[in-house]
């Protein structure tokens, strides 16, 4: 793939969030020793960090690839089916990660601006970035 864009953005909640899993199973294994439980309190600060730690964002001439931390999250989106695109500014309360919103489904790892895609069957799409303006300059740049 010949990516014309791309892009990772990180944000600070993931690390946080992962902190916080494993804190606290630090603090079990020093009140329990060695125990299942410090697994088990680690293990989801983990998982949540392998998922989300970034959202890559790349655009080729053929597709758009979105991927979620260490890639088991990925959506392929063909460009020819991409009817259009515009910038939109998400409402905070639509939050981070995989979203339905009464605007489609949202990719979001940080913040509120994003770039919405129209599929050619009417169906929306938004892709949250830091970076919007030359994600959206990049999809609308035709091969």
């Amino acid at each position: 793939m010949n990516a014309i864009y791309s892009h990772r953005q990180t944000a600070c909640w993931v690390p946080l969030t992962c902190a916080v899993f494993i804190v606290a199973a630090i603090l079990a294994f020093f009140a329990e020793g060695m125990h299942p439980v410090s697994v088990a309190i680690a293990a989801p600060g983990l998982l949540i960090y392998w998922l989300f730690d970034g959202l890559l964002v790349e655009v080729s001439d053929t597709h758009l690839i979105l991927k979620f931390g260490h890639g088991p999250i990925k959506k392929i989106i063909a460009r020819d089916q991409i009817a259009g695109a515009n910038p939109v500014r998400n409402k905070a309360y639509y939050g981070w990660g995989i979203r339905l919103t009464p605007h489609g489904m949202l990719w979001n790892i940080y913040g509120l601006d994003a770039v919405e895609l129209t599929y050619l069957n009417g169906k929306r799409f938004r892709i949250g970035s830091d970076d919007a303006k030359e994600l959206l300059t990049s999809i609308l740049k035709r091969p």
